[in-house]
Parts: C-alpha cells; structure tokens; sequence
C-alpha cells in the first residue's frame, strides 16, 4: 500500500486499486487502475504468495512500482511499474530482487529505491534494466508536421509538385510521410531506414510527389516501438521541387 499525493494505492486479488477511485465510483472493474493491464493480472501474478509482494513509490519515474512474484516460477519476480501522471503501464521482466523499498538521503533528501534479494543482501538504487523493459499500455511514436509550404511565397501561383527529398540520420524504424496538396486528398509514402547501411553520416531520400495546387504540407511519423529511442527519428532537412509554368524553384 503506497500513499501518492493524497490518494492510496494498493493491491487485491482482483486488480490494482486507488481508493480515491473507489470513493467516488464504488468497486467497479471499469474503474480499477489495472483494468488496461488485465490479462497480466490473470496470467502472470501468482496471487497465492501475497506475503512476497513488494511496493514503492519512486519521485524519479513518477511511478508506483510493485514487485510480484511471477506465477509457476519459485524464484522469478517482475517489477510492474504505474506512472501516476500519464497512466502508463510497463513492466521489467525477471527483475533481480525479491523485496523494494525506498530510503530518504539524510544527505540530499532524495526518495531513492532499495532492492533485497533471497540472501539478505541490500541493493542501493533501481536495478531496472532496459533489456528487460517492456511496454504495456501505447507504443511510442514520433510525429511532427510542417506549415502549408507555398513555393513563392504567395498563394496565388498554383504549382505541379514533384519531388521531396529527406536528409536525415539513420534510425531503427520507417518513416511514413503524409502529404495534402490544398488540404486536399492525403497522400501517404514510406521512407524504410532499414534499407539504408547502418552509420552516423547524413542520408537522402528523394521521393516523387502526385498534386497541383497552391501550397503543400507533410507531416513526418514513426513507427509505433516499445522504447522511445526505438520511436524516435532525425531529420535534418528536405526539399521540394515544383514546377510553376516554365519554372523551378527548389526551396527548404
């Protein structure tokens, strides 16, 4: 039971609990913090070894962390971690603890985690593992979108637009462009970074366009991925090549 900004936190046979929640609505599953982690719930607590289960509250994360034993294992544990500001779930799986706390520095105030395994021994700091990290609730994505690009500055001038050219750094996942001439019809194309060699230096990407009209705007997303890093992508800059009449103009 963990006590976060006036509300408790706690754990049952049936789901993760906030009492605030259960003041307002009553004992309703719908209500429950765990209702999008569910199935975990069933499947993978072994809610027989209540007395081996462990929680703490971490500043850090922002998180409501609970350490449960996992169901037809004698020695296997996950760290089940609640962010109390977004609603996120995750989970670190075969977390190397059997116990967590938390301890207040006499030095700096600090909320920081403690661990303790099977042998009494005492591990200052959060043992969490990226290798052992796994999302539970929306995957990350990356997105941005540009402002209507008018070639010349002016709407008056319709354009024919042909060419994007993407420069960027190599990450993990695609890039899917969307692009409407005139907010009009969208247009989606897929820059796959997988098919490019692995490396820190700049790569381009020219991808032909269909539309005529008076501006254009992009928006640029990743792939869903389970890490933020994974998710994430570098883009150095683009151009657009249109032609107006007997005109090209390139602009950035």
């Amino acid at each position: 039971v963990q006590e976060i900004s006036g509300d408790v936190i706690f754990p049952s046979t049936r789901g993760l609990h906030s009492l605030r929640a259960t003041a307002n609505y009553g004992d309703l599953e719908d209500k429950f913090i765990s209702r999008p982690v569910l199935d975990l719930w069933a499947n993978s607590v072994d809610l027989s070894r209540g007395t081996e289960m462990s929680s703490t509250y971490i500043p850090e994360y922002d998180s409501y962390m609970w350490l449960y034993p996992e169901r037809g294992y004698a020695n296997k544990f996950n760290l089940l971690g609640y962010n109390i500001n977004s609603g996120a779930f995750y989970l670190w799986e075969d977390y190397p603890a059997t116990w967590i706390s938390n301890h207040i520095s006499p030095v700096d105030k600090a909320i920081r985690m403690f661990n303790g395994d099977s042998e009494g021994r005492i591990f200052y700091g959060s043992k969490l593992n990226d290798n052992h990290y796994r999302d539970l609730d929306a995957s990350f994505s990356s997105s941005f979108s540009t402002p209507p690009i008018f070639p010349a500055q002016t709407p008056q001038i319709d354009y024919r637009f042909d060419y994007l050219t993407v420069y960027f750094k190599k990450k993990s996942g695609d890039i899917t462009i969307t692009y409407t001439v005139d907010d009009g019809v969208e247009n989606v194309e897929t820059l796959s970074q997988s098919s490019f060699d692995a490396g820190t230096s700049m790569r381009e990407k020219r991808i032909q366009l269909y539309g005529s009209g008076k501006s254009i705007k992009f928006t640029f997303t990743t792939t869903p991925a389970q890490t933020e890093e994974e998710a994430s992508m570098d883009i150095l800059g683009y151009t657009v090549e249109c032609t107006a009449t007997d005109s090209l103009y390139r602009i950035t």
